[in-house]
């Protein structure tokens, strides 16, 4: 059980309360690690409170020391007590006899729960004991830390889906998870209050010592040991900063970086399995409080953004990062320059990732943000964290909006997420948009325009984009834009139409207050049937196949294509042409047929298709009657090829 800590500010308004000068307040500090109680103790005038009972006896004090320095144990597991025996130096029955007594002091520093042993406040008890540990006690507790630390993890040996219940198949170490914890805690400590505790006095640079040993405990870096240390490694990152980000800074500049190896998805199939890339993403969230940490967990988290992560789970270093940089709510302690100072950094080296941190801060609509893991031990989190004033939140977005508009080599990516934020800028940015947009489009090809076109057409022009803060003189900038965006190839121009089955529609072609999908559903099937006879008459079926590569929706790609091709010679000609098609196109080419075949009426359907079968190898034979409707008409033409044939559909069809 940790004692509250203060802020350095809170710690320095109630001492400024209590009248004690400020010159004062940086000792007091180092000397009570901001602990309420220990200060309380430091400053009493009562000998009992300012000396509890338990400290102030050199043999009861001294008998504390090991369990001060473990923290918690499992009695009843031989290897705690070996671990709790060797630190102590002394037989574990002695180290229960010393618990029995000191439990019976009204402020006993001690507790018992069960077979469970442990300290009730660590760094209470190191500070009033502070004066009993040798270099001995602290050699003893480094060699036990690194002995029970180093321990791997039994349950890496089971698949990834079973690790969960390492326990049912005996896969577990055989050090406690208290005992791991407790010690992992008191490295934090150390790290933090122990030069101040011990050095001047026994001569140890106690967190070099903590430094080494998580280095030690890390390296060689390899996947296993990530994988093992993977639930300490935000203790050991607060432990040892410094150290801790050299290890993963040295990892990534490998050509095959050790940590990618953590951030593979999770199997949605296994519920009880949870991300392996968890601890090191808290444990880089907790070195980022600190503003000077900022600039290099900022580069390591924005290498870690471009691996994608393919899986459900929240916890992914792009949420991490955006966390970091959230405009309304800041997961670090850095001001709004230093938030800006390290972004324009990551710019020289992660353009691309510094264009999404900064593209969420201006996107319109509502919000959701996360707290992140805070450092336990250190101060770096005090007092931040949480929703700021709208000042700095206009401030940081303001220079956002500012870095987005000036960047250096705009393309249709960029200028899109721009116009999909242009609810969120004031009229004068808007319109720095559009001559973004109008300088762009003179060296743009097709494609490009096209992609940009659609941004335009979903984001300006569409219902919701009434109620959006656009002015009717940016409105007619945008249907400028977005006609001279538009390209002469069909296929390029009509392809937004086909794209997925449901087309969201332009604002221009909904005039009505109340809207009606039955009005909605004719008027894109007048848009598609336009689209596909234009496609159809000027680029054929090449024209086709072209937009079937970009589309989401080939079966209705089939069906408009339906009622272009007419005539059996034209339709058993776009079939053949159709199955001919491998690949990639493969799949689409089957579902278009699908769909073609169902648009063709049932009268001619079955002449089509015995016409089309007619010369076709039996395995392509086969494909055309598995995409026919699963209908009776479609089971009689079966009746007029073998046994063998007709049972080959029947394994190959999927009931539709």
């Amino acid at each position: 059980m940790a004692l509250d800590l203060l802020s350095y500010d809170a710690f320095k308004k109630a001492l400024a309360s209590m009248g004690i000068e400020e010159g004062d307040v940086d000792r007091l500090a180092r000397e009570s690690g901001r602990s309420p109680t220990i200060l309380r103790r430091h400053l009493s005038q009562n000998a009992a409170i300012r000396t509890p009972v338990w400290a102030g006896d050199d043999a009861t004090a001294k008998a504390l020391v090991p369990m001060a320095l473990i923290g918690a144990w499992h009695a009843e597991t031989e290897a705690d007590r070996e671990i709790v025996s060797f630190v102590a130096d002394r037989k574990y029955e002695a180290i229960e006899e010393d618990v029995a007594r000191l439990l019976r002091f009204d402020d006993s520093p001690v507790w018992s729960a069960g077979p469970y042993r442990g300290v009730a406040s660590k760094i209470d008890s190191l500070f009033a004991i502070a004066r009993m540990f040798t270099p001995a006690d602290l050699d003893q507790f480094f060699v036990a830390a690194e002995y029970v630390l180093s321990e791997s993890d039994p349950a890496l040996e089971l698949p990834e889906k079973d690790r969960w219940a390492a326990a049912l198949y005996d896969k577990t170490r055989d050090h406690s998870g208290a005992l791991r914890e407790g010690i992992c805690e008191t490295l934090v400590i150390l790290s933090v209050h122990g030069n101040n505790l011990f050095q001047s006095r026994l001569g140890i640079d106690v967190g070099g010592r903590v430094a080494v040993l998580i280095r030690k405990l890390l390296t060689p870096l390899t996947l296993e040991k990530l994988l093992s240390h993977e639930r300490d490694l935000p203790r050991y990152a607060e432990a040892a900063p410094d150290e801790f980000l050299k290890i993963i800074e040295e990892d990534l500049r490998r050509e095959d970086p050790v940590v990618f190896g953590l951030l593979k998805p999770v199997d949605s199939g296994s519920f009880f399995v949870s991300p392996s890339r968890t601890g090191l993403l808290w444990a880089l969230e907790c070195l980022a409080w600190k503003p000077q940490n900022l600039p290099r967990v900022s580069a390591i988290l924005a290498r870690l953004f471009r691996k994608k992560i393919d899986d459900n789970w929240a916890n992914k270093p792009d949420v991490s990062l955006q966390a970091i940089f959230r405009s309304w709510m800041p997961q670090k302690a850095a001001s709004v320059e230093q938030r800006v100072k390290a972004l324009e950094m990551l710019t020289r080296r992660f353009p691309d990732v510094v264009w999404e941190i900064y593209i969420e801060q201006i996107k319109p609509g509502s919000q959701i943000g996360h707290y992140s893991y805070r450092p336990r031990w250190r101060s770096d989190a005090s007092g931040a964290g949480q929703v700021v004033t709208y000042k700095e939140m206009y401030d940081f977005n303001r220079k956002a909006l500012d870095f987005l508009i000036a960047w250096p080599s705009h393309d249709e990516k960029t200028l899109g997420d721009l116009v999909e934020s242009l609810q969120g800028m004031p009229e004068e940015d808007q319109s720095k948009v559009w001559d973004l947009i109008d300088e762009w489009s003179r060296e743009a090809g097709e494609a490009a325009k096209a992609a940009l076109r659609e941004h335009i057409r979903r984001f300006a022009f569409i219902r919701r984009g009434r109620r959006r803060n656009l002015g009717e003189a940016m409105r007619d900038r945008a249907r400028e834009a977005y006609d001279s965006l538009r390209p002469d190839d069909p296929v390029i121009r009509h392809g937004w139409l086909f794209v997925d089955e449901w087309v969201q529609e332009s604002a221009d072609e909904i005039q009505e207050e109340d809207f009606d999908y039955q009005k909605r559903d004719e008027r894109i099937d007048r848009l598609r049937r336009e689209a596909m006879n234009e496609i159809c008459t000027e680029r054929g079926f090449e024209g086709v196949e072209e937009l079937l590569a970009g589309s989401g929706a080939a079966g209705s790609v089939g069906r408009y294509v339906a009622s272009c091709v007419t005539g059996i010679t034209p339709q058993v000609d776009f079939i053949r042409r159709c199955l001919s098609l491998e690949g990639d196109l493969r799949s689409k080419a089957e579902w278009c047929l699908r769909g073609f075949l169902w648009a063709i009426g049932d009268d001619s359907r079955a002449g089509v298709l015995q016409a089309t079968a007619e010369e076709l190898p039996a395995e392509e034979r086969k494909r055309l009657f598995v995409c026919a409707p699963f209908q009776g008409s479609t089971w009689r033409l079966l009746n007029g090829y073998g046994e063998d044939f007709r049972a080959g559909y029947w394994k190959d069809v999927l009931p539709s």
